[in-house]
């Protein structure tokens, strides 16, 4: 798969709050789950000064956007990245991906592979 075919859910606990990916361009887009994200302000989890992705509708940045780097720096512990099979030579696209495919449960912010139930925004069981 080319990188700019992947796509990435980020998550808040057990919620899809959007979805990342690069275009052609090689920038960095991401479009939020309006429903979920009203969901959790409505049940006071998640505010929109806590979140610099809420609301965005195909935001695209060609740097990685503050929330999604401090998933990288969460998941830095030299365990993780060597069970996540990441190597300092990987882009931060490349370490999303690989983390993408690390069962992290459901800390609070992280990233998971998009699957069917997950693509189409619903919560995650």
């Amino acid at each position: 798969m080319k990188e700019n075919d992947e796509k990435l859910s980020v998550c808040y606990r057990t919620v899809v709050l959007g979805q990342l990916s690069k275009n052609s361009n090689g920038d960095f887009v991401y479009e939020s789950n309006l429903q979920n994200e009203e969901k959790l302000l409505k049940q006071g989890v998640l505010t929109k000064s806590e979140y610099e992705l809420w609301g965005s509708d195909k935001r695209s940045s060609d740097t990685l956007f503050p929330d999604i780097k401090n998933i990288l720096k969460n998941f830095s512990r030299e365990d993780i990245l060597a069970t996540a099979g990441i190597n300092s030579s990987d882009s931060d696209w490349n370490k999303l991906v690989k983390l993408s495919k690390f069962e992290v449960g459901s800390t609070n912010l992280y990233i998971q592979q998009v699957t069917s139930a997950n693509n189409k925004g619903s919560e995650q069981s």
